[in-house]
């Protein structure tokens, strides 16, 4: 079935999301990316060989929450992620959301013979949370896609792309366009406002709160802070308490400068090595959801 009734609107340049270092922590960690930096994302695929739990992955939420993970707490969501498990191909997938921006990336549970991946259409307008349900089950409905139907709660989390061995197959591929799917028309109630913003207002978590929630793992565990080293795709050097992850982008000058230690005991903050002109420093935290 074609997406004959769906509509498009101008892409926006930027996105709230939200990640998380992994699917037990309460707190999400508020990001606001442009699609090229999001895709570069999805596109990178660390190797955790050594991972007995998925759950203990990094993942992240295509929503702006309003407090902690639950469903109420969501104030609005930006992108429509629909987990495919079978049952379909990677480019019959894609051509179905055509001529809509869409980008698709290989799950863990991913094998040739049995393709296990996921689409991210960006919005043109952030649905609200109360009504991301109506929404979902429309588009879903509108793609025909054979998606998996328990996937449809407004603050479902997803594991960022990671493989279980260096052997496993995996892809990643956008097709990026000026044009973003419109759910809002799709709810009759909200139709009428569908070119203006929720007027929700968005209660954000205390910074505080945000950073110890982070931190907590990555203060005392060289474990975490090499995880969160293989997903911000980060060059490793030295050894022993000297290891360092470098090449990290700069929460402040925006350059592939910051760095820190994997050993949490002789430094707890991540620096630029820019000093003289940037001289960032600030919680290892801060470096969740960035890309080198």
């Amino acid at each position: 079935m074609p997406a004959g009734p769906l509509r498009g609107g101008p892409r926006p340049p930027r996105f709230a999301v939200s990640f998380f270092p992994d699917v037990y922590d309460q707190l999400p960690i508020a990001r606001s990316l442009g699609w090229e930096a999001l895709v570069g994302r999805l596109s990178r695929f660390p190797v955790r060989d050594r991972t007995t739990d998925k759950r203990s992955l990094p993942c992240w939420a295509p929503a702006s929450f309003g407090g902690a993970v639950t469903t109420t707490g969501v104030a609005s969501v930006s992108l429509l992620v629909l987990d495919l498990d079978g049952g379909m191909d990677i480019a019959p997938a894609l051509d179905r959301c055509a001529p809509f921006t869409v980008a698709l990336h290989t799950s863990w549970s991913h094998q040739p013979a049995a393709p296990c991946f996921r689409l991210v259409l960006p919005l043109a307008t952030p649905v609200p949370g109360d009504r991301w349900g109506e929404a979902w089950s429309a588009a879903v409905d509108a793609l025909g896609l054979p998606i998996d139907r328990k996937c449809c709660n407004a603050n479902r989390r997803y594991l960022l792309p990671a493989l279980p061995g260096a052997d496993a197959q995996h892809h990643a591929e956008a097709r990026t366009t000026d044009l973003a799917l419109d759910l809002l028309p799709l709810l009759p109630a909200v139709e009428a406002h569908a070119h203006t913003a929720p007027s929700m207002r968005t209660v954000r978590v205390p910074h505080f709160r945000v950073e110890r929630a982070a931190r907590r793992r990555l203060a005392v565990e060289p474990d975490a802070r090499r995880r969160l080293a293989d997903d911000l795709g980060a060059a490793i050097h030295g050894a022993g308490t000297t290891e360092r992850a470098e090449g990290i982008t700069c929460p402040s000058c925006g350059r592939p400068s910051a760095w820190f230690l994997l050993a949490p005991e002789r430094a707890t903050r991540a620096r630029c090595k820019h000093r003289n002109s940037c001289g960032w420093t600030g919680p290892v935290a801060e470096l969740l959801g960035r890309a080198a």
